[in-house]
């Protein structure tokens, strides 16, 4: 991996890390309050970083290790905060775990992150017509 891609990952890390700094945070303070859209946005957190440190969309196998890393950072994180007992607010539907949810949200930023990190931006930033 050069430099530039190594700059690019240790970003998209950074962004998760911040966001599950303050998810870790919040969940202490509030224990009987579940943070449900936390681990989305540290999933995407990694991506959306390392995109914007890239000024544009990354490769495949770049954006893959990317979200991986999101992932990881955001499981390290669930399961802090369930160990130490920070997460004893109802889930969505009493029909569904708590860790079930965790996983179903986990997945779908996944799933966000690689979209977020590959897709082409189609705004040029030039909208408005020329009327001279």
């Amino acid at each position: 991996m050069d430099r530039a891609n190594a700059r690019v990952v240790i970003v998209g890390a950074l962004g998760s890390l911040a966001v599950s700094a303050l998810w870790t945070t919040l969940a202490a303070l509030n224990p009987t309050t579940n943070y449900h859209l936390s681990p989305l946005v540290g999933v995407l957190a990694a991506p959306i970083a390392a995109r914007l440190a890239n000024s544009g969309r990354l490769r495949c196998p770049l954006a893959i290790i990317i979200v991986g890393i999101g992932v990881l950072v955001t499981v390290a994180t669930a399961t802090i905060i369930h160990t130490a007992g920070w997460a004893r607010g109802p889930s969505f539907s009493a029909s569904v775990t708590p860790l079930a949810e965790l996983i179903l949200v986990i997945a779908v930023g996944a799933l966000a992150g690689v979209v977020v990190a590959v897709v082409r931006s189609t705004a040029t930033g030039s909208h408005v017509a020329d009327r001279s």
